[in-house]
């Protein structure tokens, strides 16, 4: 008996192994499963990242970003310096709906004019919801909401606007080296407390590239846009360019920059700096597989 034995239990390790090796079906968010960020850069300019963009593949992750933002205006004698350190998180509820949030801990506005203010304390805080409801061997698309909440208490007296977003989010995967990536949004915010609710809406829309010459670093190149949100057509259109980089398993770093080019907020300016950590099962980037249609599975 013992030969059958060993035998058997030499079949049940090969199993095993051939389980632990299984090749998945391929698609975008597949192909993105480890730790590497995806999806359009993130430094947005409209407190809490209202319509700054929204990746098509939802994660299990936790980030920490430190981020800033500039304004200048010299023919009216305005400036204002903003910074915060910020809390992300989101969650896979099943594989394809994910709910996210974030609040920033910490926030500090500088206003230059000639009655200068500074103020320091909590910042905004939003949550979201996002669902895929298509993904192929190429494409990815998700529909996407965020909710902003007034909770930056010293920048509000008397009127606390609360800001929604929503819209729907892309990736096109062209090869292993090269992605593509949208971001449409339809942006509403109204006033409470005292005085009126003063309802505006907007739009924004954000396309780009990412770049991926080594599975630990990514290049990423986008266009922003903003319609109507300031009272004319094109409120904003800007560049932004990010660094992304990875261990190829769970961590992330990300360092993004954002200038806006023509329209109203053209002397405007963001950064942002991003940690992150992703949790559950991570599909660790071998291309030779990828090239065969799939990834191995890192449990």
């Amino acid at each position: 008996m013992a030969p059958v034995a060993h035998a058997q239990g030499d079949e049940a390790s090969q199993e095993a192994e051939v389980a632990e090796e299984a090749v998945v079906e391929s698609d975008p968010c597949t192909n993105a499963g480890f730790g590497l960020p995806t999806g359009p850069t993130r430094a947005g300019l409209i407190p809490g990242d209202l319509g700054a963009g929204h990746r098509a593949c939802g994660r299990k992750e936790v980030g920490l970003s430190f981020g800033g933002a500039l304004t200048v205006d010299l023919d009216n004698f305005y400036g204002r310096l903003g910074a915060q350190f910020a809390l992300d998180g989101s969650w896979m509820v099943t594989d394809r709906f994910e709910v996210f949030a974030e609040l920033e801990l910490l926030r500090i506005e500088l206003l230059i004019t000639p009655l200068g203010s500074t103020s320091v304390s909590i910042g905004h805080a939003s949550v979201g919801v996002s669902y895929g409801f298509l993904r192929s061997k190429h494409l990815a698309l998700a529909g996407h909401s965020r909710l902003v909440l007034p909770t930056a208490v010293g920048l509000y007296q008397n009127a606390f606007p609360f800001s929604l977003d929503a819209g729907l989010a892309g990736q096109l995967e062209i090869n292993r080296h090269l992605s593509l990536h949208g971001d449409t949004n339809f942006l509403f915010q109204a006033m409470a407390g005292k005085g009126a609710a003063a309802p505006r809406v907007g739009a924004s829309v954000v396309v780009g590239a990412e770049i991926v010459p080594v599975p630990e670093v990514a290049v990423v190149l986008d266009l922003k846009s903003r319609l109507g949100w300031g009272g004319e057509p094109l409120d904003m259109l800007g560049a932004a360019v990010g660094l992304r980089f990875s261990d190829c398993k769970r961590f992330g770093f990300s360092v993004v920059g954002t200038i806006p080019l023509v329209g109203r907020e053209r002397a405007a300016a963001g950064v942002e700096l991003r940690a992150s950590v992703r949790f559950g099962k991570v599909a660790r980037p071998l291309w030779e597989d990828r090239e065969h249609g799939g990834e191995k599975k890192d449990m």
